[in-house]
């Protein structure tokens, strides 16, 4: 009546099941080897001419840490000493 555009604001559980976001495309279903099935929210944004690559999990604490020092150029041993001197977060258990 006021012209004022509005929606319903909906809990997780409508979002993850809502006709509407499902035919879009905007929930993707993943598995972890740790936590097992879950649903994820897609980015908002879909473009037709633009592929939609499927990344990673979000990662673990510490997940990726030895990988970016070692792009950072340190050696194996010294990654090693930092962690053994808790200077960086401890690699997560698998």
């Amino acid at each position: 009546a006021e012209d004022v555009p509005v929606a319903p604001v909906l809990e997780q559980a409508e979002v993850f099941s809502d006709p509407q976001i499902l035919a879009m495309g905007s929930v993707i279903d993943r598995h972890s080897t740790r936590y097992g099935s879950y649903r994820q929210a897609r980015a908002g944004a879909h473009f037709s001419k633009s592929v939609h690559r499927e990344h990673r999990h979000p990662p673990l604490l510490g997940e990726h840490g030895d990988e970016i020092l070692s792009e950072l150029g340190y050696s194996a041993e010294r990654i090693s000493r930092l962690h053994a001197d808790q200077v960086v977060g401890q690699r997560p258990a698998s």
